[in-house]
């Protein structure tokens, strides 16, 4: 697979009409972008959460005190963390902290009462909890998919899946700041969905990790195996006799568990055939290494 940017994707389309060529944007910024979408309706409380947080943090006099307040709680001092709006995540993380020395802060503000009229409401304390709530599965994503952990294209579509699932639900709350958080998350992150569905079908069946597991109904699973039936037929003679080799299952990285543990199927056992790749798909899904798996299966064939 190649990656590429925009205009070199427009013009291979334009000048060779490559049907099979799609053009996949990156995973994490369109999360990101989805995200800021629906912050855009706490925009006032996390605004205020974000100069509260610099406030405190950039006056000598507020961190003495607020770590006095900790030593007489006998709580190891935390800082509250400052966002910054270039890293993914950042917000998310601030949100977090702040929250979570909520009553270390409730004290500050009373023994400084110039700080109350930049501290945050009862409803502001709200909206931030359903903040977390909503962008936690996002935050885990946006590490999965950004990390070293060298994350496949079945692992983005299952993250796309599970997100959407879980802001689909979300969204059923009505009369909510969840439910409006959720729909304008979805209004970005579907554009991009609506894509991935129709897109890269065979890329994520042939991920021995993920296979079938984003296919909701029968008939998605059986238009997705006529595809790539169709492409395996201009490749590989048919007839061709394969040895059955299950490799060991490697270790995911617990963000990966998290998305993949959503989507866990049981699979009926089935005969073997005697070409490679209805023996794939009759298998049930395995957590190998994706190259290693197709190496071995490659080695077997000669």
């Amino acid at each position: 697979m190649n990656v590429c940017g925009k205009n070199l994707a427009s013009m291979l389309k334009y000048h060779y009409d490559n049907t099979a060529f799609c053009q996949l944007r990156c995973a994490v910024h369109i999360l990101n972008l989805a995200v800021v979408n629906g912050l855009s309706v706490v925009d006032e409380s996390t605004k205020k959460a974000q100069e509260f947080a610099s406030c405190i943090h950039h006056s000598q006099p507020c961190l003495e005190e607020l770590k006095k307040i900790f030593e007489m709680k006998s709580q190891p001092f935390l800082m509250p963390k400052l966002d910054c709006e270039t890293r993914w995540n950042s917000l998310y993380l601030m949100l977090k902290k702040l929250n979570k020395i909520k009553d270390m802060t409730d004290i500050l503000v009373v023994s400084k009462p110039y700080l109350k009229q930049q501290y945050l409401t009862d409803q502001d304390w709200n909206n931030i909890k359903v903040v977390m709530l909503l962008l936690e599965p996002i935050y885990k994503a946006t590490n999965l998919l950004f990390s070293s952990t060298y994350p496949t294209i079945g692992d983005v579509r299952t993250v796309f899946f599970v997100i959407v699932s879980h802001l689909t639900k979300a969204k059923n709350e009505i009369n909510s700041i969840k439910s409006y958080m959720s729909v304008k998350i979805l209004e970005k992150l579907n554009n991009y969905w609506n894509e991935l569905q129709s897109s890269l079908l065979e890329v994520v069946l042939l991920d021995p990790s993920s296979k079938f597991s984003t296919f909701c109904s029968d008939s998605e699973r059986d238009g997705v195996c006529q595809i790539i039936n169709k492409t395996y037929e201009s490749y590989a003679p048919p007839n061709k006799k394969i040895n059955v080799q299950v490799l060991e299952t490697s270790h995911l990285t617990s963000a990966c568990d998290y998305f993949r543990n959503h989507l866990k199927r049981s699979y009926n056992d089935m005969s073997i055939s005697c070409n490679i790749l209805d023996e794939y798909l009759n298998m049930p899904d395995e957590n190998v290494d994706v190259l290693a798996f197709w190496k071995s299966k490659s080695l077997n064939s000669k």
